[in-house]
């Protein structure tokens, strides 16, 4: 695995703003926290949110493994 590291961490926010924007997710997350105290909705919307960064993250992994012999022959990482 490539792991995680400070300059991947930044070039994943604009992913998850893109999430938020499109779904409405940041809203409804916003709302269920901010007005009507909604924690399980708000652990929810996270709990997706975050599982689906790792599942993205784990097929570009495999991706990578698949393209890159380097990756293959773990010479990198």
């Amino acid at each position: 695995s490539l792991g995680f590291d400070l300059n991947r961490i930044f070039n994943d926010l604009p992913v998850v703003a893109l999430i938020l924007t499109l779904t409405e997710a940041g809203a409804l997350l916003i709302e269920a926290l901010a007005r009507s105290n909604d924690q399980q909705l708000a652990g929810a919307i996270i709990f997706l949110l975050t599982a689906s960064i790792v599942l993205v993250n784990f097929v570009t992994d495999i991706l990578l493994a698949l393209m890159d012999p380097r990756v293959r022959q773990g010479l990198i990482g």
